[in-house]
């Protein structure tokens, strides 16, 4: 029976894969790295639009270009949800941070209160409830 890592020849239990813990690990960080590699780049993505949206909230701006998103290396295609508002516009959520599509290649910077998993509504956004 060989070490399924190394191939080395080994001794003991018929049911053995692995010659050392060494081996083992080795196997199952590979193994992990090759399986999860994509949860890891669509979350590298997800964080720096984060960031871009964050950045820019605090800059105070309050709308924004399509292109100057993209030109900061925005991902228009990774959020983590999207709903329509109460007025039909269409609102694309970063975590705590959101767009609403203002027509015309133009977007509204918004910041959630309140992240919900499944629904998002008007009133979760930072100055829009009523008092």
């Amino acid at each position: 029976m060989n070490c399924v890592e190394c191939h080395e020849n080994m001794a003991g239990r018929t049911d053995k894969k692995f010659c050392s813990d060494h081996c083992r690990n080795a196997f199952n960080n590979r193994k992990y790295r090759n399986s999860e590699s994509i949860v890891r780049e669509v979350n590298r993505i997800l964080k720096l639009n984060r960031r871009i949206l964050r950045e820019m909230h605090h800059a105070g701006k309050r709308a924004v270009s399509e292109s100057n998103l993209i030109e900061k290396g925005f991902r228009l295609n990774y959020t983590t949800g999207y709903c329509l508002d109460d007025q039909g516009s269409i609102q694309f959520n970063v975590y705590d941070h959101a767009l609403r599509h203002l027509g015309r290649r133009e977007y509204e910077l918004l910041q959630l209160t309140e992240v919900q998993t499944n629904e998002h509504s008007a009133n979760d956004i930072v100055g829009m409830s009523d008092p």
